[in-house]
């Protein structure tokens, strides 16, 4: 299982994915622009993400925007199972326990995710290392 991490500055360009089917955690550290938070979900969605795990600020608007661009994607017809992206907002947990739900249950009903993509958006970047805190978790776990 593969795992990397990206910090997201609003209005910056975002950079190619590997196309694999993966699931991402973003920690959002402040509100962002409204267009640019809509642009990411399609990044996102384009980028094959099939789970997306969202927390901090305004992280309920993250979910819905992944939502929105996952129905466009499909001019809000019927989602294939194959290409329907499973979304969840964690507004009053922790940054551990965001991390270990991702890492322990998060997965797709229909396609195997051996890649994990930890984005933190907004602000500098977290003091915090997100990778280490979730190899931490993820051993924790096992």
């Amino acid at each position: 299982m593969s795992v990397s991490a990206l910090h997201l500055f609003p209005g910056q360009v975002l950079p190619p994915l590997s196309g694999r089917p993966f699931k991402a955690v973003l920690v959002a550290s402040n509100s962002v622009p409204g267009e640019w938070r809509d642009l990411v979900a399609e990044w996102l969605i384009e980028s094959r993400c099939l789970y997306f795990v969202a927390t901090g600020v305004e992280c309920e608007t993250w979910h819905d925007c992944l939502d929105r661009a996952n129905l466009k994607a499909f001019e809000f017809r019927e989602i294939p199972t194959e290409s329907f992206v499973i979304t969840t907002w964690h507004a009053d947990e922790t940054l551990e326990e965001v991390l270990s739900f991702a890492y322990a249950a998060a997965e797709h009903p229909a396609v195997s995710l051996e890649e994990t993509l930890l984005i933190s958006v907004g602000g500098q970047p977290p003091s915090l290392d997100l990778l280490a805190l979730y190899h931490s978790v993820a051993e924790e776990a096992n």
